[in-house]
């Protein structure tokens, strides 16, 4: 495997993974020059996101004794940290490195108090590893100056087939969760849960994604844009969460993480666009699965607090490992 990154953002710009036969060829979406992706920064390819990436109505953060008033940046809402100062939208510093033998690039940035109108300063690290036996790791660590939200993941668009040539549709999925957030049309929480069953986005078992799209999608694009609660789940708990897999190439991706929930999104919004190596992208024809947290919301009161205290450390893994069967 190869792997090729951005100081940009802590982006990953291009995956090269074997196929069943050995073949290496890219699996996730990106662009050849830095300038297209500051054309097309508000489609995240392969960026780091935060500080809080997800959407935060009307811009005011209410949660772990906080409430302050943020940025919005996407129909009178927050999103992923905002526009100006987000981590997807600064350069970090880089170094190459080895973790335990493994290959890695170490990324840190220092937000100042007030980028985006988050309180506090936040010292903010990425550790990106690949493994010989062909994991990708990532190892996010935040040190914050003040009380103040974190919930850090990474938004990268997957093909395992064709990086973006074709659709996802019949790539196969799992995932171990039971139930959905329910959302309103703004795509925040409606208060409450749906199952995956109810929903008709069950991925309790291996399911070609064409067979399970939303039974009601309000999406310009009927496919999914939601959160998945991981079952029998603790922050910080190491498990393995999700399986992605191309039958077409025999890839399969197996995603293990510390976080509560995942963020999948079917590039529902993704204008006809021209990528990497000339590649036409557009919607479903790639799939962004989240490992993060889920946002303080007064709808959602059982829900763990996602506030970074000065005494605590933020810390979030998730491994991707890849196989060819």
């Amino acid at each position: 495997m190869k792997a090729t990154f951005s100081n940009f953002g802590a982006r990953l710009i291009e995956l090269m993974v074997p196929d069943r036969i050995g073949n290496c060829s890219n699996v996730v979406l990106g662009f050849n020059t830095h300038e297209e992706y500051v054309i097309n920064v508000g489609n995240y390819f392969g960026a780091t996101l935060g500080r809080v990436a997800g959407r935060i109505s009307k811009g005011v953060f209410n949660g772990g004794r906080l409430r302050f008033q943020l940025m919005v940046n996407e129909g009178g809402n927050h999103l992923h940290g905002g526009k100006e100062k987000s981590l997807d939208r600064v350069f970090w510093s880089s170094e190459l490195c080895e973790v335990a033998g493994s290959q890695a690039v170490q990324f840190s940035y220092e937000s100042k108090s007030g980028e985006g109108g988050y309180p506090g300063d936040l010292s903010v690290a990425l550790t990106c590893s690949l493994t010989n036996i062909n994991e990708l790791i990532f190892e996010y660590s935040a040190k914050a100056s003040l009380d103040t939200p974190v919930n850090i993941t990474n938004h990268i668009y997957w093909n395992l087939h064709d990086a973006g040539a074709t659709s996802v549709l019949d790539h196969e999925l799992q995932i171990n969760a039971d139930k959905i957030i329910k959302m309103d049309a703004q795509l925040l929480p409606a208060g409450g849960y749906l199952s995956c069953a109810e929903s008709g986005m069950d991925f309790k078992k291996l399911t070609k994604i064409a067979h399970s799209l939303p039974t009601n999608p309000t999406e310009p694009w009927p496919g999914i844009d939601n959160t998945f609660v991981l079952s029998n789940k603790t922050t910080g708990e190491l498990t393995e969460s999700a399986i992605l897999y191309d039958p077409t190439s025999g890839r399969k991706m197996t995603i293990t993480t510390t976080e509560p929930s995942l963020q999948v999104y079917s590039a529902n919004r993704l204008g006809d666009l021209k990528g990497r190596h000339g590649i036409k992208y557009g919607q479903g024809n790639s799939i962004c699965i989240e490992t993060q947290r889920v946002i303080d919301n007064q709808v959602l009161p059982d829900l763990q607090s996602i506030v970074l205290k000065p005494d605590q450390e933020y810390f979030h893994k998730t491994i991707h490992k890849f196989s060819a069967e």
